[in-house]
């Protein structure tokens, strides 16, 4: 009686003495033995060992920061990979394209840029695998932070006006409106409806999130408006006597400022003379 042994452990009785192994595997691999039975005796073989080769399987990638990343962190990825013979031809793959090699991948001071899913390609004389991918979020502050206004031209009195507040951040930013340093909304877009003279004056718009905050520079909203609350006033002001010289001053809020101006005396239709001031020889 032939029996077999691997790794000391009994695997089979045979009335022969050759032991078939098919459609290999790993777990074919390790020592063998065979001892043989007769009535009165036994002998067993020395061991011979069976080195099943095989490509890489169960590849993955390891991350040495497990919680959140910020920039300018350092952050290690390994790869983890079973094959025979062990693999010495590691690769790492960004979108498509190597961005290193080795079993293990380092980036110092993380930025962004970094952002991503990784993959590692591990690779020996029987084949290569991929591992799954594994998504780097590198969170930031605030960055880049502008604001843009819907009319790039002109604007009157009574048009409608939308502030956007454009910001680069991980995670996304919240933002507050701010004027003359008060606060006066949050979100997005801050919109004047009807816009007023009184809303002329410098915006801006602060971003924050959980890693800092940054500010934009300012705009200046300016509103045009025609003349309004329209006056004159006398010099002098007291008694006016005949052969005085008096000045008559036109005092008008506009935007822009009135550059022209036109006097007429009460119940006439033509006008007596042009310009801010008025000097009359009485």
């Amino acid at each position: 009686t032939f029996i077999w042994y691997r790794n000391t452990q009994r695997i089979t009785d045979r009335t022969v003495n050759q032991l078939h192994l098919r459609s290999v595997s790993r777990s074919d691999e390790g020592n063998y033995q065979c001892e043989i039975r007769g009535n009165n005796h036994h002998l067993i073989s020395p061991a011979v060992y069976i080195n099943v080769g095989y490509p890489p399987k169960s590849v993955s990638v390891s991350v040495s920061q497990s919680g959140v990343i910020v920039e300018g962190d350092s952050v290690t990825l390994n790869c983890i990979s079973d094959s025979n013979p062990p693999t010495l031809n590691f690769s790492w793959i960004k979108g498509g394209m190597i961005v290193g090699s080795g079993r293990i991948f380092s980036i110092s001071n993380i930025s962004s840029d970094h952002s991503g899913e990784y993959k590692c390609r591990s690779r020996n004389k029987h084949g290569e695998k991929d591992s799954e991918a594994v998504k780097l979020n590198v969170m930031y502050r605030p960055r880049i932070v502008s604001v843009s206004v819907s009319r790039s031209g002109v604007i009157v009195e009574g048009d409608s006006v939308t502030l956007n507040c454009i910001s680069d951040s991980n995670p996304p930013a919240e933002i507050s409106w701010i004027k003359g340093g008060m606060i006066l909304q949050s979100g997005d877009t801050y919109s004047i409806t009807n816009i007023k003279s009184e809303a002329s004056g410098k915006y801006y718009c602060s971003a924050r999130n959980k890693h800092g905050s940054r500010t934009s520079a300012s705009v200046n909203v300016n509103v045009m408006y025609p003349p309004q609350n329209v006056s004159v006033s006398v010099s002098p002001s007291g008694v006016i006597v005949e052969g005085d010289s008096v000045t008559l001053n036109c005092i008008s809020d506009s935007n822009p400022p009135a550059l022209n101006f036109s006097w007429f005396k009460e119940n006439e239709t033509s006008a007596v003379g042009s310009g801010q001031f008025q000097h009359l020889q009485l």
